[in-house]
């Protein structure tokens, strides 16, 4: 039961009641909003690490560094370096046993990401806006830029890359750490429909 139940809106009186209570209940859930996003732009500001979404590969949810993560990282980073391909460099965290914070294999678009996301070095993005973060990076701003010419030569020269591009696709941006969003795999919901799904 609500307050809201007893009230007669077939007549005037109730009516404006009803009016009332209405917009003072949508008045506390917007005020309640701007408080939620005035606390994260302080948050960003002061480079906190961000709250939502999945955990970021290679840090706890308080920012310290996870070193066996960090030590894959930096392998992968060594491996690209080295000459071998985003697959192949995949390929070969998954058999060291790395596993990405959601706990399923490494894909090449999800490595792509991870070493792409500014937070490895020590960047907090919110709304598009950069902030220092308040957390150990784990690359320099030169070694991971470095990569990013190495990570779109991959995709582009994959020669199983499939050609369709699909809606949205580089449109969408993650709004926990600020990288592009690409097709990621579909999948059926309870009802049985076909979701598409980008990450």
């Amino acid at each position: 039961a609500t307050v809201t139940d007893n009230i007669d809106t077939s007549s005037a009186m109730g009516n404006l009641f009803f009016t009332i209570l209405a917009a003072f209940a949508q008045m506390e859930s917007e005020q309640i909003s701007e408080r939620v996003r005035s606390a994260h732009l302080v948050a960003a500001q002061e480079g906190k690490p961000g709250t939502g979404g999945h955990r970021c590969y290679g840090y706890a949810r308080d920012g310290k560094i996870i070193e066996e993560e960090e030590n894959h990282i930096l392998q992968a980073v060594k491996d690209l370096k080295s000459g071998l391909t985003l697959r192949q460099t995949t390929r070969n965290l998954n058999e060291a046993g790395s596993r990405t914070s959601t706990g399923r294999e490494w894909q090449a678009r999800s490595l792509s990401n991870l070493l792409r996301n500014p937070r490895l070095r020590g960047i907090r993005m919110h709304n598009g806006i950069e902030s220092d973060g308040a957390w150990v990076p784990i690359l320099t701003e030169a070694e991971q830029l470095s990569l990013f010419d190495n990570l779109n030569h991959n995709f582009s020269a994959s020669p199983d890359r499939k050609k369709t591009r699909h809606l949205l696709t580089g449109l969408l941006v993650c709004g926990v750490c600020g990288i592009k969003m690409g097709y990621g795999p579909s999948f059926k919901d309870k009802a049985g429909k076909l979701v598409t799904k980008y990450q």
